[in-house]
């Protein structure tokens, strides 16, 4: 030991005497810690709702956040963890915004390899590298990635498919061995599964093949933290696009994971003009005339000639400017509009001029009845009705007790 720091100690006075004489300066040791950055499951999300307390994602937000990492890590990886969705007419948009991003594996799930036609296409166009243990074929079994003269990361992604489970494990199994043979510092398995059968997977990996992340791919609507069991640091990551895993990995120490919900913030400027495009787009295709063929249920007037005060306090509250708070927006469009638009969620026709968007009918069963013998009492507003619309996905931190109170003092006229 005593030679090794002498000999140490005398390596170090040559090269500060070669600095000083003009010598040829060290070269700059590879960097030893590797910075990944892992993008939550997009399912469709291009854009937070924005109503109904806490919303997160959106590629816009998301690509500025990739973005402010980036100025802190220069040589950054970025993994995106798939399952992009099932509508057809977003996946261009998700793979643009993920290219520009500069996206250096993608997770594959059982959906995206179920829609290859599409998929592999987009991937391709746009410089994307797909990763899938189970993809036939499709799509390389493990990637790695990594700056050139820093610590490399492979890559695996697994989902069912129409694998059993031992089938999976020996898909898994197969890379995994793959990868310990080409001495790469760093692995992370993506998985597309519950929670149970990720577990039960690496139950049945021996020790020297368990990966040093899982990147849990969850129905969770916001992220949960990171936890370390059995030396695989688990990361769950939310789907809709909620979530940003930050993670440093070093050699001989644990993981370092910070979950970040991509909340509302800075958003990218370009990303946002190809959504803001996509729905316009949509707002004219779903162009339709004006209809005069009477609604399946009672309209605001009807109640109005025994509660007019009422009436005139429900349309300054926010549920009966719904439908304007979407044309504001720019939002318009069926999609949006199932849950603004009262007329449009029972009769698939959008309300004319007037008294639109969440009505009394929204909130009040048996008005008919109510309306044909007025000594009946009309139903009180529930929780029930208020999760048509305000569910998990759309309003993950609502509060019934709140929406209630605020609801009863309008139709108390207060």
């Amino acid at each position: 030991m005593r030679t090794w720091r002498r000999a140490a100690w005398w390596g170090v006075a040559t090269v500060l005497c070669l600095g000083r004489l003009g010598g040829a300066p060290a070269a700059a040791p590879p960097p030893t810690a590797l910075h990944v950055i892992v993008t939550g499951l997009t399912l469709d999300y291009l854009e937070p709702c924005g109503c109904g307390g806490q919303n997160a994602g959106g590629l816009a937000r998301r690509a500025a956040m990739v973005a402010e990492l980036r100025r802190q890590w220069p040589d950054v990886v970025l993994i995106d963890s798939g399952q992009w969705g099932v509508i057809e007419a977003r996946r261009p948009i998700i793979a643009r915004a993920l290219a520009a991003m500069g996206t250096d594996a993608v997770a594959l799930s059982g959906d995206e390899l179920a829609n290859w036609d599409q998929i592999g296409p987009l991937l391709a166009g746009h410089g994307l590298v797909g990763t899938a243990v189970q993809s036939a074929g499709k799509a390389p079994p493990w990637l790695v990635v990594g700056p050139p003269d820093g610590p490399r990361l492979a890559v695996v992604s697994v989902s069912w498919g129409e694998s059993t489970r031992a089938q999976m494990a020996a898909a898994v199994q197969s890379a995994l061995q793959d990868i310990a043979a080409a001495h790469v510092d760093h692995v992370a398995l993506v998985a597309h599964l519950p929670r149970a059968d990720a577990e039960a997977l690496l139950a049945m990996l021996p020790d020297r093949l368990q990966p040093e992340l899982l990147l849990l791919a969850t129905d969770d609507n916001l992220p949960a933290p990171a936890e370390t069991r059995g030396g695989v640091t688990w990361v769950p990551m939310a789907h809709n696009g909620r979530s940003l895993s930050a993670i440093t990995l070093e050699p001989g120490r644990p993981p370092r994971v910070e979950q970040r919900l991509v909340a509302d913030g800075p958003r990218d400027a370009a990303v946002q003009a190809w959504i803001d495009a996509y729905f316009a787009q949509m707002q004219a295709g779903e162009a339709q005339p004006a209809t005069d063929k009477p609604a399946s249920f009672p309209r605001v007037a009807a109640c109005r000639p025994c509660h007019g005060a009422v009436v005139e306090a429900w349309r300054g509250h926010p549920h009966a400017r719904a439908v304007e708070t979407l044309i504001a927006k720019q939002r318009d469009v069926a999609a949006c509009l199932r849950c603004h638009d009262e007329r449009l969620r029972r009769d698939g026709v959008r309300s004319g001029p007037g008294d639109r968007g969440v009505e009394c009918a929204s909130c009040h069963d048996g008005l008919p009845a109510h309306l044909a013998q007025p000594t009946s009492k009309a139903t009180s507003p529930s929780v029930g009705l208020c999760r048509h619309c305000h569910d998990d996905e759309h309003s993950p931190h609502w509060s019934a007790d709140t929406y209630l109170a605020s609801v009863r003092a309008v139709c108390e006229a207060r």
